[in-house]
């Protein structure tokens, strides 16, 4: 309970640094998380503290020692308690559960926090899905996301038009990929050296080499590998 005070009333200050590490002390002397969450919101309500960051920075506190399935229990604790993460710390869970493979949790996480409550995804957020919808193997899904998406208004960047162009080049549908690259001038973004690189191996494996050839004349007509 000291620590948890000491937490919160950190971060009221707008000392964020020295709450994270009293946090990152905190968990090495190997609590139960549930416990900690306990903790930490008797003393948010009990002390009625106005800023919940607390409860953000336990969450990145978790995902940073690598215990992101701990991270996912502390978001669900949260969402129980009608207490939601900055979309940024929902961002890192949802990347650390990616690293770690747990693709069906991503979209389930997705689901039950974006899907049935007011949070705004962004693009991080999104790129964790695709990434995860392609994984499995869900490449349909993955393009009728990013449409849903692109809707929406969502402020994208190439990052996750890669990931996509790198999934579907992965499934054998290499001509997709190519599509989505062509497509990219018209959303006001531009392919970069991994869009063009991806794509050439993605080409070279279906052993369309004329149509690889002419993506390096365009990659070097446009400057596209310089870095």
């Amino acid at each position: 309970m000291s620590f948890c005070i000491m937490v919160h009333s950190l971060v009221q200050s707008n000392l964020y640094w020295p709450a994270s590490s009293l946090l990152h002390t905190l968990l090495q002397r190997k609590e139960n998380p549930s416990s900690i969450f306990e903790y930490l919101f008797d003393s948010y309500k009990r002390f009625n503290f106005c800023s919940a960051y607390g409860f953000d920075l336990l969450i990145q506190s978790y995902v940073q020692n690598r215990r992101v399935l701990d991270s996912v229990l502390i978001v669900k604790l949260m969402q129980g308690c009608n207490v939601f993460p900055e979309v940024r710390t929902l961002s890192a869970v949802l990347h650390g559960l990616v690293k770690i493979r747990q693709f069906d949790m991503v979209i389930r996480l997705f689901d039950e926090l974006f899907s049935r409550s007011g949070l705004q995804p962004d693009v991080y957020v999104y790129t964790a899905l695709v990434r995860s919808l392609l994984a499995l193997k869900e490449y349909d899904s993955a393009i009728e996301a990013m449409s849903w998406v692109e809707k929406n208004g969502c402020k994208l960047n190439v990052v996750i038009y890669n990931v996509l162009i790198r999934g579907l080049c992965k499934g054998g549908r290499v001509f997709e990929a190519v599509d989505v690259k062509k497509a990219l001038g018209s959303k006001g973004l531009g392919a970069d050296v991994v869009t063009y690189c991806t794509l050439l191996l993605g080409l070279c494996t279906v052993e369309e080499f004329g149509i690889a050839r002419e993506l390096v004349d365009e990659m070097l007509e446009f400057g596209a590998c310089t870095e």
